[in-house]
């Protein structure tokens, strides 16, 4: 666990200690960048005098023992069942996880939580905030990656138990905060959409422009390569030059379907697999594109867009992929589904149109003000909390 104070002149006299959960790794994707994006405005927002704790997860290898970390998660699952809660309502007793306990123990007052986790489920005590990023597993639960190993039942759970619970929900956009009102009826009143702000911190590398698409995306079924695969070969088929296609990202099972694909339509020298590859490379790639392409099936937002823009490289983007965004950006959007409008813009021939960097600059800069004012309203609502 690591601490930072952050002290700040406020018209507040409360001290609060805030915890903070659920470090996202990196091959979760958006969600990843979203985090780091989102911890940024929370610092800024300290509006008063706070302590912040950092826990690296709830059964942290610094803190405890392996087979105590094993025991805590058995006990806690054993604890959270409905028999369990009966038993304890007779006995009165109150029964709080491992990770409740330390927080208690920490003496914390706020937590965030930056992802829905089963931790944040069943938390009893400890005023707390959550974040839900989507609301994919709603749109389309037949998705293999949502359908398999109990996934959705999983995040229903998580997602369900945590927002009725919660201080406050901090969501992608307003979209989500809709379809949390509509699937769960969470109250709007407890829901702060705030659009991701990503800043143009990027190094200008020298990287000369090159004709082709860039798709920086881990290799799920939702992702929708395939219908970039499609156009490419519509191209062809068509007598057009198709721009080669670069893909990045981690597999989560679903690229030996893409490279049999790719096989199939006999579009191999137009298209790089590059794996996971680090930020500083994603960052030349932007610059050396042509234009960043963006099909996934799911949003309602998404980062690489915005990453793209702030270094230059045009946009098109799935209507499905942005349609949370709340910003005024230069981002061409098209059908998700149809491989014919994507081969338009995977052909050599057509030149993306221009514009200009410092006004995407200046909107995002607008919106990561509003972000930075919901959370100081949030942390306002926990110092009211806190003085009860």
């Amino acid at each position: 666990m690591e601490t930072n104070s952050f002290s700040r002149d406020l018209p507040d006299k409360s001290n609060l200690r805030i915890g903070v959960i659920g470090a996202v790794p990196a091959d979760a994707g958006g969600a990843y960048s979203a985090t780091q994006l989102h911890l940024d405005e929370l610092q800024k927002a300290a509006g008063m005098n706070c302590e912040y704790f950092f826990y690296e997860n709830s059964y942290s290898k610094n803190t405890i023992a392996k087979w105590q970390r094993k025991f805590s998660k058995v006990v806690d699952r054993i604890f959270r069942t409905q028999i369990a809660a009966s038993f304890f309502r007779k006995f009165k007793y109150d029964y709080l996880t491992s990770l409740e306990r330390q927080l208690s123990t920490d003496r914390i007052d706020l937590v965030f939580f930056f992802v829905p986790t089963m931790e944040s489920a069943y938390m009893k005590r400890i005023p707390f905030v959550v974040t839900v990023w989507d609301l994919g597993h709603r749109e389309y639960p037949n998705l293999l990656e949502i359908a398999k190993f109990g996934h959705f039942e999983n995040r229903e759970t998580r997602i369900s138990r945590s927002c009725k619970k919660a201080m406050a929900i901090i969501t992608d956009s307003q979209v989500t905060s809709d379809g949390l009102n509509l699937y769960y009826g969470i109250s709007q009143d407890r829901m702060y959409s705030m659009n991701f702000c990503p800043k143009n911190e990027a190094e200008k590398y020298s990287v000369e422009k090159e004709d082709y698409a860039f798709y920086p995306a881990n290799f799920w079924s939702h992702k929708n390569h395939l219908v970039l695969l499609r156009a490419l070969h519509y191209n062809l088929e068509t007598g057009r030059n198709p721009r080669k296609l670069v893909l990045t990202g981690f597999d989560h099972g679903y690229l030996p379907q893409i490279k049999a694909e790719i096989t199939r339509l006999g579009i191999g020298k137009y298209v790089e697999i590059k794996g996971f590859v680090s930020l500083e490379e994603i960052k030349k790639l932007y610059q050396g594109a042509s234009l960043l392409v963006m099909p996934s099936i799911l949003g309602p937002t998404n980062l690489p867009p915005l990453e793209a823009l702030l270094l230059g490289c045009p946009v098109v983007t799935s209507d499905a992929a942005v349609s949370g965004f709340e910003m005024n950006l230069p981002i061409i959007k098209i059908s998700a589904f149809d491989h014919i409008q994507w081969a338009r813009y995977l052909d050599t021939s057509f030149e993306m149109p221009k514009f200009e960097v410092e006004l995407v600059e200046k909107v995002l800069n607008s919106q990561r003000l509003k972000n930075v004012e919901k959370f100081k309203q949030i942390l306002r609502c926990a110092s009211e909390l806190n003085s009860v």
